[in-house]
């Protein structure tokens, strides 16, 4: 037996009621004065992850940090000094977003192995380009290519993948930020470092990057924003 759930004027009203005032507790919440600001609960999933270290020299949560320490500090050696337009840290728009993602890549890791890079890609997905998007979802499948051998499974499936406009973009990812964020010795910079970048990216309108049209899906759910208190589209 199938049940339909009629749309009827009072439960669309009781849907605009909730609304407003998830919207007005929300508000009120941001208006009260705080010690200090919660962090995003993105972060939450990454600081959870302290202590895991999966058998490595460090910890998942150590492994994002020192992640981004990398990519940071690539991009801003190679930011030209009379550069424009960049943020507080020192990058550009693109390259403090791309900071980002190495520090979230894996926070999906505990939740679900094989398919963690879906879960970051999941979550960052309306703050961040559809080219990270990709390398998020995919970034697990590139970095077998560095065990792929010693844990006996194909280490050059990302091959497969070549067709992708993308695929430069992750192999540089996971070459220069992932498989090299494993060293015990490394001096990374701590999460405070970090969490301005993490706000400004979660700061954007959702789904607003121009690309992010190409996609029927994006589309439809950048027009949704106004029923999601937390949401700025």
């Amino acid at each position: 037996m199938q049940f339909a759930v009629v749309a009827t004027p009072s439960r669309i009203a009781d849907r605009v009621v909730c609304c407003a005032l998830a919207r007005s507790s929300l508000l009120a919440c941001l208006a009260a004065p705080t010690a200090q600001p919660p962090p995003p609960p993105q972060l939450n999933m990454l600081i959870s992850q302290k202590g895991l270290s999966l058998g490595c020299s460090v910890d998942l949560y150590e492994h994002g940090l020192q992640s981004a320490t990398r990519c940071y500090r690539d991009l801003k050696t190679s930011t030209l000094p009379d550069a424009t337009g960049l943020t507080a840290s020192g990058l550009s728009v693109a390259d403090e977003e791309l900071v980002v993602v190495a520090l979230l890549h894996d926070i999906g890791e505990t939740l679900s192995p094989v398919n963690h890079g879906e879960v970051a890609a999941s979550v960052l997905r309306p703050y961040i380009s559809p080219q990270n998007y990709w390398i998020l979802n995919h970034h697990e499948i590139f970095q077998s290519f560095y065990y792929g051998e010693a844990a006996g499974i194909n280490h050059k499936l990302r091959d497969e993948l070549k067709s992708s406009p993308h695929w430069d973009a992750c192999e540089r990812f996971c070459l220069l930020w992932d498989q090299t964020a494993f060293d015990g010795d490394y001096d990374f910079e701590p999460l405070s470092f970090f969490v301005p970048m993490v706000e400004r990216v979660l700061a954007k309108p959702a789904y607003a990057h121009p690309a992010h049209k190409e996609e029927h899906i994006n589309q439809l759910k950048a027009t949704m924003g106004g029923a999601y208190p937390t949401e700025v589209a």
